[in-house]
Protein backbone atom coordinates (compact mmCIF):
# COMPACT_ATOMS: atom_id res chain seq x y z
CA UNK A 1 0.00 0.00 0.00
CA UNK A 2 1.11 3.54 -0.79
CA UNK A 3 0.12 6.55 1.31
CA UNK A 4 1.10 10.14 0.47
CA UNK A 5 0.98 12.87 3.12
CA UNK A 6 1.07 16.65 2.61
CA UNK A 7 4.04 18.02 4.58
CA UNK A 8 3.68 21.69 3.69
CA UNK A 9 5.34 23.77 6.36
CA UNK A 10 8.29 21.46 7.02
CA UNK A 11 10.78 24.23 6.07
CA UNK A 12 9.61 26.32 9.06
CA UNK A 13 10.01 25.88 12.81
CA UNK A 14 7.97 22.86 14.01
CA UNK A 15 4.30 23.61 14.73
CA UNK A 16 1.47 21.53 16.15
CA UNK A 17 0.36 20.62 12.61
CA UNK A 18 3.92 19.56 11.74
CA UNK A 19 4.09 17.40 14.87
CA UNK A 20 0.86 15.62 13.95
CA UNK A 21 1.91 15.16 10.31
CA UNK A 22 5.22 13.54 11.20
CA UNK A 23 3.65 11.45 13.96
CA UNK A 24 1.16 9.97 11.49
CA UNK A 25 3.90 9.19 8.94
CA UNK A 26 6.25 7.66 11.53
CA UNK A 27 3.52 5.54 13.08
CA UNK A 28 2.17 4.28 9.75
CA UNK A 29 5.65 3.37 8.49
CA UNK A 30 6.65 1.68 11.75
CA UNK A 31 3.47 -0.38 12.07
CA UNK A 32 3.45 -1.42 8.41
CA UNK A 33 6.97 -2.10 7.10
CA UNK A 34 5.60 -3.44 3.80
CA UNK A 35 3.78 -0.16 3.06
CA UNK A 36 5.29 2.85 1.25
CA UNK A 37 4.78 6.18 3.05
CA UNK A 38 5.62 9.42 1.25
CA UNK A 39 6.02 12.80 2.96
CA UNK A 40 5.69 15.59 0.40
CA UNK A 41 7.07 19.01 1.23
CA UNK A 42 7.79 22.39 -0.30
CA UNK A 43 11.41 23.21 0.51
CA UNK A 44 14.52 22.43 2.53
CA UNK A 45 13.33 20.83 5.76
CA UNK A 46 14.00 22.68 9.02
CA UNK A 47 16.72 20.96 11.05
CA UNK A 48 14.42 20.32 14.04
CA UNK A 49 11.73 18.90 11.76
CA UNK A 50 14.29 16.62 10.11
CA UNK A 51 15.22 15.18 13.50
CA UNK A 52 11.60 14.17 14.11
CA UNK A 53 11.28 12.05 10.96
CA UNK A 54 12.22 8.42 11.57
CA UNK A 55 14.88 6.94 9.31
CA UNK A 56 12.90 4.01 7.93
CA UNK A 57 13.35 2.25 4.57
CA UNK A 58 9.64 2.60 3.74
CA UNK A 59 9.36 6.30 4.68
CA UNK A 60 10.38 8.63 1.85
CA UNK A 61 10.71 12.42 2.02
CA UNK A 62 10.10 14.19 -1.30
CA UNK A 63 11.16 17.85 -1.47
CA UNK A 64 9.90 19.75 -4.53
CA UNK A 65 9.36 23.49 -4.07
CA UNK A 66 7.39 25.79 -6.32
CA UNK A 67 9.54 27.91 -8.65
CA UNK A 68 7.89 31.04 -7.16
CA UNK A 69 6.11 31.99 -3.90
CA UNK A 70 8.15 29.39 -2.03
CA UNK A 71 7.45 30.92 1.39
CA UNK A 72 3.70 30.40 1.02
CA UNK A 73 2.95 26.77 1.89
CA UNK A 74 -0.74 27.15 1.00
CA UNK A 75 0.10 27.78 -2.68
CA UNK A 76 2.30 24.68 -2.73
CA UNK A 77 -0.54 22.59 -1.27
CA UNK A 78 -2.94 24.00 -3.85
CA UNK A 79 -0.83 23.56 -6.96
CA UNK A 80 2.26 21.37 -6.51
CA UNK A 81 0.82 18.50 -4.44
CA UNK A 82 -1.53 17.70 -7.31
CA UNK A 83 1.42 17.01 -9.62
CA UNK A 84 3.36 14.95 -7.07
CA UNK A 85 0.39 12.75 -6.31
CA UNK A 86 -0.12 12.15 -10.01
CA UNK A 87 3.44 10.76 -10.18
CA UNK A 88 3.29 8.64 -7.02
CA UNK A 89 -0.23 7.25 -7.55
CA UNK A 90 -0.87 6.49 -3.85
CA UNK A 91 -3.74 4.38 -2.57
CA UNK A 92 -4.61 7.12 -0.07
CA UNK A 93 -3.76 10.78 0.42
CA UNK A 94 -3.71 12.41 3.87
CA UNK A 95 -4.06 16.20 4.20
CA UNK A 96 -3.02 17.04 7.79
CA UNK A 97 -3.45 20.82 7.38
CA UNK A 98 -7.26 21.04 7.03
CA UNK A 99 -7.37 21.58 3.26
CA UNK A 100 -7.19 19.78 -0.07
CA UNK A 101 -6.63 21.48 -3.42
CA UNK A 102 -9.67 21.64 -5.75
CA UNK A 103 -7.35 20.36 -8.49
CA UNK A 104 -6.60 17.21 -6.52
CA UNK A 105 -9.91 15.39 -6.70
CA UNK A 106 -9.70 14.68 -10.42
CA UNK A 107 -7.38 11.79 -9.49
CA UNK A 108 -10.18 10.02 -7.57
CA UNK A 109 -7.71 8.93 -4.88
CA UNK A 110 -9.35 8.31 -1.47
CA UNK A 111 -8.58 11.33 0.68
CA UNK A 112 -8.38 11.89 4.45
CA UNK A 113 -8.55 15.44 5.81
CA UNK A 114 -7.24 16.07 9.33
CA UNK A 115 -9.13 18.69 11.36
CA UNK A 116 -7.25 20.23 14.30
CA UNK A 117 -9.84 22.75 15.50
CA UNK A 118 -12.72 25.03 14.47
CA UNK A 119 -11.02 28.27 15.45
CA UNK A 120 -11.83 29.88 12.09
CA UNK A 121 -15.52 29.45 12.97
CA UNK A 122 -15.51 30.16 16.71
CA UNK A 123 -12.73 32.72 17.16
CA UNK A 124 -12.41 34.40 13.79
CA UNK A 125 -11.17 37.69 15.22
CA UNK A 126 -8.13 35.91 16.71
CA UNK A 127 -6.82 34.74 13.31
CA UNK A 128 -4.61 36.32 10.70
CA UNK A 129 -6.48 37.68 7.69
CA UNK A 130 -4.72 35.39 5.19
CA UNK A 131 -5.56 32.33 7.28
CA UNK A 132 -9.23 33.31 7.47
CA UNK A 133 -9.26 33.81 3.72
CA UNK A 134 -8.01 30.39 2.73
CA UNK A 135 -10.03 28.63 5.44
CA UNK A 136 -13.21 30.40 4.29
CA UNK A 137 -12.44 29.50 0.69
CA UNK A 138 -11.44 25.87 1.03
CA UNK A 139 -12.32 24.26 4.37
CA UNK A 140 -16.00 23.49 3.71
CA UNK A 141 -15.15 22.43 0.16
CA UNK A 142 -12.48 20.04 1.45
CA UNK A 143 -14.92 18.49 3.93
CA UNK A 144 -17.45 17.91 1.15
CA UNK A 145 -14.95 16.32 -1.19
CA UNK A 146 -12.90 14.19 1.20
CA UNK A 147 -13.71 10.55 1.89
CA UNK A 148 -12.75 10.56 5.57
CA UNK A 149 -12.48 13.29 8.21
CA UNK A 150 -9.85 12.71 10.92
CA UNK A 151 -10.33 14.73 14.12
CA UNK A 152 -7.69 15.10 16.81
CA UNK A 153 -10.09 14.96 19.78
CA UNK A 154 -13.66 14.18 20.79
CA UNK A 155 -14.16 17.91 21.32
CA UNK A 156 -13.12 18.75 17.74
CA UNK A 157 -15.35 15.97 16.41
CA UNK A 158 -18.37 17.37 18.29
CA UNK A 159 -17.63 20.93 17.17
CA UNK A 160 -17.37 19.77 13.58
CA UNK A 161 -20.79 18.12 13.85
CA UNK A 162 -22.23 21.31 15.36
CA UNK A 163 -20.97 23.54 12.55
CA UNK A 164 -21.17 21.17 9.56
CA UNK A 165 -23.89 18.69 10.55
CA UNK A 166 -25.12 17.89 7.01
CA UNK A 167 -21.63 17.16 5.70
CA UNK A 168 -20.51 15.15 8.73
CA UNK A 169 -23.59 12.90 8.59
CA UNK A 170 -22.47 11.67 5.17
CA UNK A 171 -18.83 11.09 6.11
CA UNK A 172 -16.70 8.62 8.00
CA UNK A 173 -15.26 10.51 10.99
CA UNK A 174 -12.25 9.07 12.80
CA UNK A 175 -10.92 10.48 16.09
CA UNK A 176 -7.46 10.07 17.58
CA UNK A 177 -4.17 11.78 18.27
CA UNK A 178 -1.18 11.55 20.61
CA UNK A 179 2.26 12.92 21.42
CA UNK A 180 5.06 12.65 18.89
CA UNK A 181 7.09 9.47 19.57
CA UNK A 182 10.32 11.36 18.88
CA UNK A 183 9.44 13.84 21.62
CA UNK A 184 8.77 11.04 24.11
CA UNK A 185 12.06 9.36 23.20
CA UNK A 186 13.94 12.63 23.74
CA UNK A 187 12.24 13.00 27.14
CA UNK A 188 13.61 9.59 28.18
CA UNK A 189 17.12 10.42 26.99
CA UNK A 190 17.29 14.03 28.17
CA UNK A 191 19.69 15.20 30.88
CA UNK A 192 19.01 18.12 33.18
CA UNK A 193 20.91 21.21 32.04
CA UNK A 194 20.83 23.48 35.09
CA UNK A 195 23.21 26.02 33.57
CA UNK A 196 20.81 26.56 30.64
CA UNK A 197 17.86 27.06 33.00
CA UNK A 198 19.85 29.48 35.15
CA UNK A 199 20.89 31.36 32.05
CA UNK A 200 17.36 31.92 30.76
CA UNK A 201 15.66 32.57 34.12
CA UNK A 202 18.61 34.38 35.78
CA UNK A 203 16.85 34.25 39.15
CA UNK A 204 16.60 31.51 41.75
CA UNK A 205 12.81 31.59 42.09
CA UNK A 206 10.81 28.64 40.73
CA UNK A 207 9.05 29.43 37.49
CA UNK A 208 5.63 29.04 35.94
CA UNK A 209 5.63 28.02 32.28
CA UNK A 210 3.45 29.02 29.34
CA UNK A 211 4.05 27.39 25.92
CA UNK A 212 2.18 28.37 22.77
CA UNK A 213 2.02 30.85 19.92
CA UNK A 214 1.41 34.29 21.36
CA UNK A 215 -1.85 34.56 19.46
CA UNK A 216 -5.03 36.29 20.74
CA UNK A 217 -6.82 32.96 21.32
CA UNK A 218 -4.16 31.95 23.86
CA UNK A 219 -5.47 34.69 26.17
CA UNK A 220 -2.01 35.49 27.48
CA UNK A 221 -3.20 38.87 28.70
CA UNK A 222 -5.18 37.15 31.48
CA UNK A 223 -2.09 35.27 32.62
CA UNK A 224 -0.03 38.46 32.63
CA UNK A 225 -2.59 40.22 34.82
CA UNK A 226 -2.69 37.19 37.12
CA UNK A 227 1.08 37.20 37.35
CA UNK A 228 1.07 40.54 39.15
CA UNK A 229 -0.12 38.58 42.21
CA UNK A 230 2.49 35.82 41.73
CA UNK A 231 5.71 37.66 40.90
CA UNK A 232 7.08 37.60 44.46
CA UNK A 233 7.04 33.78 44.44
CA UNK A 234 7.62 32.85 40.80
CA UNK A 235 9.34 33.82 37.59
CA UNK A 236 7.15 33.47 34.48
CA UNK A 237 8.68 31.82 31.39
CA UNK A 238 6.79 32.31 28.11
CA UNK A 239 7.87 30.11 25.19
CA UNK A 240 6.22 30.80 21.86
CA UNK A 241 6.34 32.51 18.50
CA UNK A 242 5.51 36.21 18.27
CA UNK A 243 1.81 37.06 18.16
CA UNK A 244 -0.24 39.51 16.16
CA UNK A 245 -3.21 41.86 16.31
CA UNK A 246 -4.65 43.98 19.10
CA UNK A 247 -3.86 41.39 21.76
CA UNK A 248 -0.16 41.70 20.99
CA UNK A 249 -0.35 45.48 21.42
CA UNK A 250 -2.25 45.02 24.68
CA UNK A 251 0.51 42.75 26.02
CA UNK A 252 3.20 45.28 25.10
CA UNK A 253 1.28 48.09 26.78
CA UNK A 254 0.75 46.05 29.96
CA UNK A 255 4.45 45.23 30.22
CA UNK A 256 5.22 48.96 29.96
CA UNK A 257 2.94 49.93 32.85
CA UNK A 258 4.79 51.48 35.81
CA UNK A 259 5.41 48.93 38.52
CA UNK A 260 4.62 45.90 36.36
CA UNK A 261 7.10 43.07 37.23
CA UNK A 262 8.33 42.67 33.65
CA UNK A 263 11.87 41.92 34.80
CA UNK A 264 10.60 38.64 36.24
CA UNK A 265 9.15 37.52 32.89
CA UNK A 266 11.38 35.58 30.49
CA UNK A 267 10.82 35.25 26.74
CA UNK A 268 13.54 32.79 25.64
CA UNK A 269 12.51 33.02 21.97
CA UNK A 270 12.79 30.00 19.70
CA UNK A 271 14.01 26.91 21.54
CA UNK A 272 15.00 23.47 20.25
CA UNK A 273 13.02 20.39 21.28
CA UNK A 274 15.82 19.42 23.65
CA UNK A 275 15.78 22.86 25.27
CA UNK A 276 11.99 22.82 25.52
CA UNK A 277 12.07 19.46 27.31
CA UNK A 278 14.59 20.88 29.77
CA UNK A 279 12.36 23.89 30.35
CA UNK A 280 9.33 21.65 30.98
CA UNK A 281 11.25 19.41 33.37
CA UNK A 282 12.45 22.29 35.52
CA UNK A 283 9.18 24.25 35.63
CA UNK A 284 7.18 24.32 38.85
CA UNK A 285 4.02 23.97 36.77
CA UNK A 286 2.65 24.55 33.28
CA UNK A 287 -0.22 27.03 32.98
CA UNK A 288 -2.46 27.64 29.98
CA UNK A 289 -5.11 30.36 29.77
CA UNK A 290 -6.29 29.53 26.24
CA UNK A 291 -9.85 30.22 25.13
CA UNK A 292 -9.96 27.13 22.93
CA UNK A 293 -7.73 24.17 22.03
CA UNK A 294 -8.47 21.44 19.51
CA UNK A 295 -6.28 19.06 21.51
CA UNK A 296 -3.70 20.56 23.87
CA UNK A 297 -0.30 19.21 22.80
CA UNK A 298 1.68 21.49 25.17
CA UNK A 299 -0.37 20.13 28.07
CA UNK A 300 0.51 16.56 27.09
CA UNK A 301 4.16 17.52 26.56
CA UNK A 302 4.31 19.08 30.02
CA UNK A 303 2.80 16.01 31.66
CA UNK A 304 5.23 13.75 29.78
CA UNK A 305 8.07 15.77 31.32
CA UNK A 306 6.69 15.52 34.87
CA UNK A 307 5.38 19.08 34.91
CA UNK A 308 1.95 19.50 36.61
CA UNK A 309 -0.66 21.26 34.46
CA UNK A 310 -3.30 23.94 35.08
CA UNK A 311 -5.66 24.78 32.20
CA UNK A 312 -9.06 26.38 31.67
CA UNK A 313 -12.10 24.10 31.86
CA UNK A 314 -12.93 24.44 28.19
CA UNK A 315 -12.60 22.76 24.79
CA UNK A 316 -10.34 19.68 24.42
CA UNK A 317 -8.36 20.70 27.49
CA UNK A 318 -11.13 19.10 29.55
CA UNK A 319 -10.54 15.62 28.09
CA UNK A 320 -6.74 16.03 28.08
CA UNK A 321 -6.20 17.60 31.51
CA UNK A 322 -9.18 16.94 33.82
CA UNK A 323 -8.32 14.22 36.33
CA UNK A 324 -4.60 14.46 35.56
CA UNK A 325 -4.08 18.16 36.24
CA UNK A 326 -6.38 20.98 37.31
CA UNK A 327 -8.96 22.63 35.05
CA UNK A 328 -10.29 25.98 36.26
CA UNK A 329 -13.87 27.01 35.52
CA UNK A 330 -14.19 30.68 34.61
CA UNK A 331 -11.77 33.58 34.90
CA UNK A 332 -11.89 34.60 38.54
CA UNK A 333 -8.27 35.22 39.57
CA UNK A 334 -8.93 33.77 43.03
CA UNK A 335 -9.79 30.39 41.46
CA UNK A 336 -6.55 30.33 39.48
CA UNK A 337 -4.50 31.28 42.53
CA UNK A 338 -6.18 28.48 44.45
CA UNK A 339 -5.33 26.01 41.69
CA UNK A 340 -1.66 26.95 42.02
CA UNK A 341 -1.84 26.43 45.78
CA UNK A 342 -3.42 23.00 45.20
CA UNK A 343 -0.53 22.03 42.91
CA UNK A 344 1.91 23.26 45.57
CA UNK A 345 0.35 20.95 48.15
CA UNK A 346 0.06 17.92 45.86
CA UNK A 347 2.77 18.34 43.25
CA UNK A 348 4.06 14.75 43.25
CA UNK A 349 0.55 13.37 42.94
CA UNK A 350 -0.15 15.53 39.89
CA UNK A 351 3.17 14.52 38.32
CA UNK A 352 2.18 10.85 38.56
CA UNK A 353 -1.33 11.49 37.27
CA UNK A 354 0.20 13.33 34.32
CA UNK A 355 2.41 10.36 33.43
CA UNK A 356 -0.65 8.10 33.54
CA UNK A 357 -2.63 10.41 31.25
CA UNK A 358 0.15 10.60 28.66
CA UNK A 359 0.30 6.79 28.54
CA UNK A 360 -3.32 6.81 27.35
CA UNK A 361 -2.33 8.84 24.27
CA UNK A 362 -0.45 6.35 22.09
CA UNK A 363 0.15 6.66 18.35
CA UNK A 364 0.47 2.88 18.14
CA UNK A 365 -3.09 2.52 19.42
CA UNK A 366 -4.36 5.36 17.20
CA UNK A 367 -2.83 3.91 14.03
CA UNK A 368 -4.12 0.41 14.81
CA UNK A 369 -7.65 1.81 15.08
CA UNK A 370 -7.14 3.95 11.98
CA UNK A 371 -6.06 0.93 9.96
CA UNK A 372 -9.01 -1.14 11.11
CA UNK A 373 -11.73 1.53 11.14
CA UNK A 374 -10.72 3.45 8.02
CA UNK A 375 -8.23 1.77 5.70
CA UNK A 376 -9.80 -1.68 5.98
CA UNK A 377 -13.37 -0.34 5.83
CA UNK A 378 -14.30 -0.14 2.16
CA UNK A 379 -17.53 1.73 2.98
CA UNK A 380 -15.50 4.51 4.61
CA UNK A 381 -13.66 5.41 1.42
CA UNK A 382 -16.57 5.48 -1.01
Amino acid sequence: MKIAIDGAGFPRNPTGVTNITISIANALATANPDWEIYLLTNGEVHADVQKMIHKLPNLTLIVEPLPVLQSYAIFWSLFKVNLLVKKIKPDYFIAPNFLVSPFFFQHKIPTIVFVHDLVHRKFRDTMKRITKLHMDSLFKYSLRKTNVIWCNSNYTSKELSNHFARIVKRKKVFTGSALNDSFLEKVKLSHNNESYIERITSKRKPYLLFVGTLAPRKNLIFLLHLYKKLSESFTLVIVGAKGWGAASDEIINLLKEPGYPKDDIVFPGYVTVEQLINIYKNAFLFISTSLDEGLGLPQLEAMACGCPVISPHNSAMIEVVEGAGITVRGWEEADWLQAIETIKANREMYKQKGFERVAAYSWTEVINRFKQDVLEDQEAIK
